[in-house]
């Protein structure tokens, strides 16, 4: 459990399958509900995916409701649309920009435009309160960069500098074979000039050029923003399975800990 708000924290809950039904997950549940009553948390998020149902179940049981549904989709890049991907990267409908790829973190000068980028991104996907001041997200995303990481990033400027769309992958540490692709935002005021898929195939173009060791692409999407998954399905993916981030009420805890079982 970690705290992601005034009165918010997201919670999650792994137990072996081999262990199941012996009240581990209860007796865990209970820890959680010591720390609610402790920091006067009132809101939990959690997620389920459809590969575990039990999650689920157990979710529903707690008075879960759902914040987001989304799916994650997989490609393996010997089947990447190389067609697709080449016609992406030399779009010529968007003038005065730079193209520019780098591993690392933003440079301080860039987080306010990323922020500002950022911000819509993780609102839209129910981790950002829609209230939160900007200038809080700024503060949050410069703590962020502080920590090193392997993240890659591809993004396009306005010709007098100013940052107006990225796309965002991370190298698997443990796996990696594996590419997670997680964000890729464009300014409100340049959509709808093939700027997205153009950031977003150069990414992977000089990713998979760097990294020979990557085998299989993965993203979330969600599932109503049906245009993006028509666009990663153009490009190869295919949905693996689907997930749901749930709000639960901090109070259904007691009646979950006094129920019998």
């Amino acid at each position: 459990m970690h705290q992601i708000g005034p009165t918010r924290a997201a919670v999650s809950l792994h137990v072996l399958a081999e262990f199941r039904r012996e009240g581990i997950g209860k007796t865990l549940f209970g820890v959680v509900a010591q720390r609610v009553r402790d920091t006067g948390i009132t809101s939990l998020e959690a997620v389920t995916t459809t590969r575990d149902p039990a999650g689920q179940m157990l979710t529903i049981r707690l008075s879960g409701a759902p914040i987001t549904e989304a799916c994650v989709q997989e490609l393996s890049v010997k089947d990447l649309n190389q067609a697709t991907l080449g016609a992406w990267l030399s779009g010529d409908d968007v003038v005065d920009i730079r193209l520019e790829t780098f591993q690392g973190r933003y440079c301080d000068a860039d987080i306010p435009a990323v922020a500002l980028l950022k911000a819509a991104v993780r609102t839209e996907y129910g981790r950002v309160e829609k209230d939160q001041p900007l200038e809080q997200f700024v503060e949050r995303l410069r703590q962020e960069e502080s920590r090193p990481d392997e993240r890659l990033v591809s993004y396009t400027r306005l010709s007098e500098g100013e940052i107006v769309g990225y796309s965002e992958a991370v190298l698997g540490a443990e796996l990696p074979s594996l590419l997670e692709k997680t964000e890729t935002a464009v300014a409100e005021s340049m959509r709808g000039r093939g700027l997205g898929r153009r950031i977003k195939a150069r990414l992977l173009t000089d990713v998979i050029e760097s990294s020979p060791s990557i085998r299989r692409i993965r993203t979330i999407k969600l599932t109503r923003a049906t245009g993006m998954l028509e666009t990663n399905e153009k490009l190869g993916y295919t949905v693996s399975h689907h997930y749901t981030r749930w709000e639960i009420p901090a109070e259904s805890l007691n009646g979950f800990l006094a129920s019998p079982g």
